[in-house]
């Protein structure tokens, strides 16, 4: 048991790299637990919860905000898809966009890591969203289109949300 109580696992060695990089893309991570994101915009509901810390490769984060988030990707035909994922973790500190590939099949996604041809394919519709290849199990969603009109929220004040309690 740790000393930190509930603990999320969301860093590899290569986020580390992409970040030295200055990378700023959605990253798949296959040793992330839980999606963590550090853009406010990808957000369409926020609120606070009780902290929960995170350990990652540098150390230990505590983030206080989770909501639902809206992914702006580019399918195979140059589409926009927008891929929503629950319960997504707020670390408006953090350096780099990471999502649980967990995360992404409770969404109804499913990774395929063929061999040249990494990608995410919907379970229901067979959209599929290619992905580019880092090393180290982590993805970047390829072609990322950013979501227009989203406004910079990041001095906003939150207001917790009680009527769903963290559990």
């Amino acid at each position: 048991a740790s000393p930190y109580g509930e603990l999320a696992y969301m860093n590899s060695t290569t986020a580390t790299i992409l970040l030295a990089k200055g990378d700023s893309s959605l990253i798949t991570d296959s040793g992330c637990t839980r999606t963590c994101l550090c853009k406010i915009a990808y957000f369409i509901h926020i609120f606070y919860c009780d902290p929960v810390v995170i350990k990652g490769i540098s150390g230990y984060v505590t983030v206080r905000q989770k909501g639902t988030a809206l992914l702006p990707v580019t399918d195979r035909e140059g589409n926009k898809v927008e891929i929503l994922l629950q319960d997504v973790f707020y670390h408006p500190d953090g350096n780099l966009d990471l999502v649980s590939i967990n995360d992404l099949n409770d969404a109804g996604w499913h990774v395929q890591y063929n061999v040249g041809d990494p990608r995410l394919k919907h379970s229901v519709d067979k959209t599929i969203v290619p992905l580019n290849h880092s090393t180290d199990g982590l993805f970047r969603f390829r072609k990322f289109v950013t979501r227009p009109g989203c406004a910079d929220l990041s001095g906003l004040v939150l207001e917790a949300d009680v009527s769903n309690p963290v559990p």
